[in-house]
């Protein structure tokens, strides 16, 4: 038989006693130089996956693909990269191992597969050579779409498509939509992978345990220094955006590199906060941008209202990802430990979820002032989610809990910010954390619970509703508590003027609650659903409302 009249060179049966086989020794055509090696790599797989699976160690040559390359079960596939995101001249057309999908292509693994020591990377990003432009880079983020690698096809159980039991460890995989996408796969493995996507990790309709551990997510596909342009004028465009003239803060980018369509941030100038500054009304936000002239671009989407003074900036980021570093959705008991996620609009999302383990983790926010810019946001009735320790840095908002339900953060540190926690619904318990910054809380509430803290200048702002379902234990507030051998305030009520009322107290000889009102049998008028009364006919005993 003629050699080119298969895709299939040698029997990759016969080669895996062992349990191994090399994709040159099962066709060596494949990663040399075509388009499309989709039906020759799927080929090679399946014979490996008909003859028992085992490993099959890839080439290093790149390997491009219009099609899915599906990865049975029982195979595991392999390379020998050592995933470091930063590549010399920030080209990614050099990075050996590499699988490169067009948009609608993914690398998809079945059940007990596993994809190691790879490169997957988006066909813009590949073909766009150096990065060492600004007007390229923007192309490259914009263009960032499409999976690089997805576990299971949606499908659960016994189903054939199904990605339960897989490892995806120990990869490169840069400049997609979403980097890693699992739907109905339960007991997976995902980890020490280095990812750059606008979504990094979305993981959803899991029940069984998953870990999520040791990923890094770094912004590794830019070399140019930061760059902003300065606002020197802001007008109404004549269709009620905004539209403002650009002086570039320094060498290096001019307006006309902008890309139409490139999503820029409209900030206040350096030291002032807010949306309205500048002497415009409501103006900070995220905005697509349309070149109207070399100086000049329009906020598509904006609304012009006010009168402009002077200052402002607009920042083309080339270090902000506009998804988050981890999402779960509808997931139960899914690990996610030990990760670092830097420069996603949101750190780590939990939607629907149930008992997940959230721990060491660090998210590190661009540090623009943004409502959705949030580091933790525990949502769509998640409950009992144990989150802790963690650290999230820069994040405007970072955490935010409107789920209907109860969770737990603890020993984390909370940096400084006006709403640097929101606590809009459901029940929220904060246990042994440093709180820098500031909280807000909705009258929504079931209860705030701070435990332990140390609480550094910390204001909750609320109404006085929201207010009296605060309880804090055992806290550490400069100026309110006194912690020493002799007494120890243990409840302390925030009031509506925004003064702290020491509610119970333990000292030598006595436990006293002097916040508290009285009643002889039945609560007393005043005292809201769910708080601290004193009994005074059952023996003066703290008893709580239902």
């Amino acid at each position: 038989m003629p050699m080119n009249s298969s895709p299939l060179m040698f029997d990759a049966g016969a080669r895996l006693g062992r349990g191994y086989v090399h994709l040159d020794d099962i066709d060596p055509a494949i990663g040399r130089g075509s388009s499309d090696d989709s039906a020759r790599m799927n080929a090679a797989l399946q014979q490996v996956a008909a003859a028992g699976g085992g490993v099959v160690e890839r080439t290093p040559r790149p390997i491009f693909h219009s099609n899915d390359i599906l990865i049975p079960a029982n195979v595991d596939l392999v390379g020998r990269l050592n995933p470091g995101g930063y590549q010399p001249g920030l080209a990614f057309n050099n990075v050996p191992y590499s699988f490169v999908p067009t948009a609608a292509a993914t690398v998809r693994l079945r059940r007990n597969a596993s994809l190691q020591g790879c490169a997957v990377i988006g066909n813009g990003l590949y073909t766009a050579g150096a990065l060492n432009t600004y007007a390229k880079c923007m192309a490259v983020i914009e263009g960032m779409q499409g999976v690089g690698v997805t576990i299971g096809d949606g499908t659960t159980g016994a189903s054939a498509g199904n990605g339960t039991d897989s490892i995806v460890a120990n990869n490169l995989i840069v400049g997609f939509g979403t980097g890693i996408s699992t739907d109905g796969s339960s007991r997976l493995k995902i980890t020490s992978n280095v990812l750059d996507n606008h979504t990094d990790i979305d993981h959803r309709n899991v029940f069984d345990p998953a870990e999520v551990d040791a990923n890094r997510m770094p912004i590794i596909i830019f070399g140019l220094s930061s760059r902003f342009f300065n606002v020197t004028a802001a007008a109404n465009n004549g269709s009620g955006e905004i539209r403002v003239t650009l002086s570039p803060s320094g060498s290096g980018i001019a307006v006309t590199d902008l890309l139409d369509g490139y999503r820029c941030i409209f900030a206040p100038p350096v030291g002032e906060t807010g949306a309205s500054f500048s002497g415009l009304v409501n103006a900070g936000g995220v905005y697509p941008i349309r070149a109207v002239n070399a100086t000049q671009v329009d906020l598509v989407g904006s609304v012009f209202s006010g009168t402009y003074t002077t200052g402002a900036r607009l920042n083309p980021p080339l270090s902000w990802r506009r998804g988050a570093g981890i999402n779960v959705f509808n997931s139960d008991g899914t690990i996610v430990t030990a990760n670092f996620s830097n420069n996603r609009t949101k750190g780590i999302v939990l939607a629907q979820c149930s008992s997940v383990t959230c721990g060491m983790n660090f998210a590190e926010g661009y540090g623009f002032a943004h409502p959705g810019h949030i580091g933790l946001h525990i949502t769509d009735d998640t409950a009992r989610c144990t989150i802790g320790p963690n650290a999230w840095s820069v994040y405007n908002r970072k955490i935010v809990h409107d789920s209907g339900s109860l969770n737990n953060v603890f020993g984390t540190g909370i940096g400084s910010g006006a709403e640097s926690i929101v606590v809009a619904a459901g029940e929220f318990v904060l246990d042994s954390c440093l709180i820098e910054g500031d909280m807000t809380i909705a009258d929504a509430i079931v209860r705030l619970a701070v435990y332990g803290g140390n609480q550094k200048g910390l204001t909750i702002t609320g109404s006085a509703a929201a207010l009296q379902k605060v309880v804090q234990v055992g806290c550490r507030t400069p100026g309110v508590h006194t912690e020493s051998a002799k007494q120890i305030d243990m409840l302390i009520r925030r009031l509506a003027d925004g003064t702290e009322q020491q509610m119970l107290s333990v000292s030598e000889n006595n436990i006293a609650a002097p916040g508290l009102l009285e009643g002889a049998g039945t609560a007393p008028a005043g005292t809201v659903s769910k708080g601290f009364w004193i009994d005074s006919a059952a023996g003066f005993v703290v008893k709580r409302k239902p």
